[in-house]
C-alpha cells in the first residue's frame, strides 16, 4: 500500500490534486484549513501538499512536525522566500499555471514549473490531468519562475481593476503601455521580495505571451484589491518609484504611505 499523502486545504487546487493522487493509489489524508494536523500517522505520509492561500501559508507553516518538513509541496500565488525560510529547508515549489474553477475544465496558461524533493510525485498528479509541467534543476531558477508567476498574477489583478474584462484588452495601445509600465514597477518589487535579479525582459515577454494565448481570460480576480494594498505597501517599504502602482492605488483609496 503507498505511504498516504496529507492535503492541508480543500479548495479547487486541493481536490484537484486529492483526485489526480487518489486515482494513483495514494491514501488521502484531507485536513481543512482551520483544522489540527493529526498528531500520527499509520504510515509516515509521502508529501504534504498545502493547498491553503496564501495568507494562511505561514500559520500552517508553523504547525507542521519536523518529520513532514521536508515532505512539503508549496503552490500559491505570490510565493518568495521569506515565506517558507522561517520553517522549511528543501521544500517542493511549484509555480501553477493551469485554470480550475467550478464548471470549467482545467485549462493551463502556459506549462507549470517546479522543482525540488516532491517532483516526481507532482508530475504524477500532473500526467493524470494531462496538463504539461517542467522541472528546472536549480533553485535559483525556481524563485526567477516563481517572480514571472508573481508578476503576471499582480499585474493582472492590478490592473484588472482599471480595466475589469477578457485580457485582450490589455493588447489594446490605450493600455499596452501602462500594462508594461506596471510590469516595469513590480518586477523590481519581486527582486527585493527574493533577493534574486527578475528579470524584466524575460518577464514581460513571458507574460505578454501568456496574455496573447489566454486573450478571453477575465480579470481581476476575487483578491485583486488585496494583492493591490500589499503590493503598494512593499513598495513604499522598499522605497522604490512606482508611478503607475501608484496612480491606480489612489483611485482604489490604497494607502501610498
Amino acid at each position: 500500500m503507498q505511504n498516504p499523502i496529507v492535503i492541508i486545504g480543500l479548495g479547487q487546487l486541493g481536490e484537484t490534486f486529492s483526485k489526480s493522487w487518489h486515482q494513483l493509489g495514494y491514501p488521502i489524508v484531507p485536513v481543512r484549513r482551520r483544522q489540527t494536523l493529526p498528531e500520527a500517522f499509520d504510515q509516515k505520509p509521502q508529501a504534504v501538499l498545502i493547498a491553503t492561500g496564501e495568507r494562511d501559508l505561514p500559520s500552517v507553516l508553523a504547525t507542521l512536525s519536523p518529520g513532514l518538513k521536508d515532505r512539503a509541496i508549496l503552490l500559491q500565488n505570490e510565493l518568495v522566500p521569506s515565506i517558507w525560510a522561517p520553517y522549511l529547508t528543501t521544500p517542493t515549489l511549484a509555480a501553477i499555471w493551469f485554470e480550475k474553477k467550478p464548471g470549467i475544465n482545467l485549462h493551463s496558461l502556459r506549462p507549470s514549473v517546479a522543482y525540488g524533493p516532491q517532483i516526481h510525485l507532482l508530475s504524477t498528479a500532473f500526467e493524470v490531468l494531462n496538463q504539461p509541467l517542467q522541472s528546472v534543476d536549480t533553485y535559483e531558477h525556481m524563485v526567477v519562475e516563481l517572480m514571472i508567476k508573481n508578476t503576471f498574477i499582480l499585474a493582472t489583478n492590478i490592473y484588472g481593476l482599471v480595466s475589469p474584462g477578457p485580457l485582450k484588452n490589455f493588447i489594446s495601445p490605450r493600455h499596452r503601455t501602462r500594462v508594461q509600465q506596471l510590469l516595469n514597477e513590480i518586477c523590481p518589487l519581486q527582486s527585493c521580495l527574493t533577493g534574486l535579479m527578475c528579470p524584466v525582459d524575460r518577464t514581460s515577454h513571458d507574460i505578454w505571451e501568456v496574455i496573447a494565448k489566454n486573450a478571453e481570460l477575465v480579470v481581476p480576480g476575487r483578491s485583486a484589491l488585496d494583492r493591490l494594498h500589499r503590493t503598494i505597501t512593499t513598495a513604499r517599504q522598499s522605497n522604490l518609484f512606482t508611478p503607475e502602482l501608484d496612480r491606480i492605488a489612489r483611485q482604489f483609496d490604497s494607502p501610498l504611505n
